[in-house]
């Protein structure tokens, strides 16, 4: 005799393990970001995004200003160095052309602590879609950590698009205090779309001015989950990363994950629920068939 009930519990059965791992895997990125958000309060620094020497966080989506951290801007051109006090000053010194390379500088200001940040590009005719290579001169205290890997610079943009993809500073509170982290891609530039190729170095300024470096590859943060906070907050990345895998870092779709594996595990549950049901009534039914 056709038993339906078996076929639809076999039926469950593969359906639940069938959405089973990815389930399992978005369970765990979102238990590693409760943690991180246990213990660490991350905010991005934003810079210049009206005008030169404003910085500010983002409080509940509206900008919030940072007094705590002070910024100027210099341009140094034909050996000489001129404060940046405007965007409409700032786009007319680089559209006059030269044979020689210009230099930005971005110098921040945080408890004492100065954090000086350098690239090259070539003036003349710079768009918003110009691009220059140049490594990221930088200096903590007066004492040089630049490194020669190269970024992408945007020379038309003062704010977080200059640098964005390679360098981002973050301020970060935890129960041990406040320090400013400073996020670096240090794989040069290009993106094959291979995330293992991937690689960072983290810059930890104390108060006190001290500094720490911890370099990071993609993917080896499993028992640090708040360093892939950090890279995905500073956008020194040309990808979101995730904690232990990239499955909440997908655009969803239908397919992933409303229909898998969401809804091929909720049709598994209530084909079992369905079973669950139905099980008095047959046993009612057989009883009453014996008497």
């Amino acid at each position: 005799m056709f038993n339906w009930r078996w076929w639809v519990g076999g039926l469950a059965v593969l359906l639940l393990l069938f959405s089973a791992p990815p389930i399992i895997m978005m369970g765990m990125e979102i238990a590693l970001s409760d943690k991180v958000r246990d213990h660490f309060e991350i905010d991005r620094i934003y810079v210049n995004s009206s005008q030169p020497g404003e910085v500010e966080i983002l409080g509940n989506g509206a900008p919030i200003p940072l007094a705590d951290v002070m910024l100027r801007n210099s341009l140094v051109r034909d050996g000489a160095s001129a404060a940046v006090r405007t965007m409409d000053d700032y786009a007319q010194a680089i559209d006059r052309p030269s044979d020689k390379t210009a230099a930005y500088v971005r110098e921040y200001r945080w408890k004492e602590q100065s954090i000086r940040v350098m690239d090259q590009f070539q003036p003349g005719s710079v768009t918003g879609d110009s691009r220059a290579q140049s490594p990221l001169r930088m200096t903590i205290n007066g004492v040089d950590w630049s490194m020669d890997s190269l970024a992408e610079v945007r020379p038309a943009y003062l704010d977080e698009n200059r640098y964005h993809g390679y360098f981002g500073m973050l301020l970060v509170r935890e129960d041990s205090g406040e320090r400013l982290v400073i996020v670096q891609r240090v794989d040069g530039v290009g993106f094959d779309f291979k995330p293992e190729t991937l690689a960072w170095r983290m810059l930890y300024v104390a108060p006190n001015g001290d500094v720490t470096e911890e370099r990071v590859s993609y993917g080896e943060w499993k028992d640090r989950p708040e360093l892939a906070d950090f890279v995905n907050q500073s956008s020194a990345s040309p990808i979101s990363v995730g904690y232990r895998s990239g499955i909440l870092q997908v655009w969803p779709s239908l397919l992933f994950p409303l229909l898998y594996p969401i809804g091929s595990a909720g049709a598994g549950l209530l084909m079992l629920a369905v079973m669950a049901v139905s099980l008095p009534f047959r046993r009612s039914s057989s009883r009453k068939q014996a008497s």
